[in-house]
């Protein structure tokens, strides 16, 4: 088996193979997968890039990976964006944000946004 140059490394994120295997089956988000495949933080470096005259390379970003997602129509399962299913998980099995996220996949922001889209609260309040 032949190795990969590192512009067929920096293009696995549009494999859908790749992109099952480590989004689905391994739980990467696409942040990750984006760092795995070479990622610069491109917001983070560009105006001091630019101040000193550096020219800004590409990079593989993390909105980059999840347009390849959509493209081959992949995701994960959605639980979360169940109102029975997550305010189950909330309310009644009083888990944290954090573990739901954590378990799904997706970030503690998601899931908060799923909760105040449902009119989810803990009752706590």
């Amino acid at each position: 088996m032949r190795s990969q140059t590192a512009t067929e490394m920096d293009r696995r994120y549009r494999d859908a193979d790749f992109l099952r295997n480590r989004y689905v089956e391994a739980g990467q988000s696409a942040s990750g997968i984006a760092e795995d495949c070479g990622v610069t933080r491109p917001n983070a470096v560009r105006p001091r890039n630019a101040r000193v005259g550096v020219k800004r390379h590409a990079s593989v970003t993390s909105s980059t990976v999840s347009r390849w997602l959509d493209r081959h129509g992949i995701e994960r399962d959605s639980n979360y964006q169940d109102r029975a299913w997550l305010a189950q998980q909330y309310v009644d099995r009083g888990r944290l944000q954090q573990d739901i996220a954590d378990d799904c996949g997706v970030t503690k922001s998601t899931i908060s946004h799923w909760l105040s889209r449902h009119g989810i609260t803990d009752g706590a309040s």
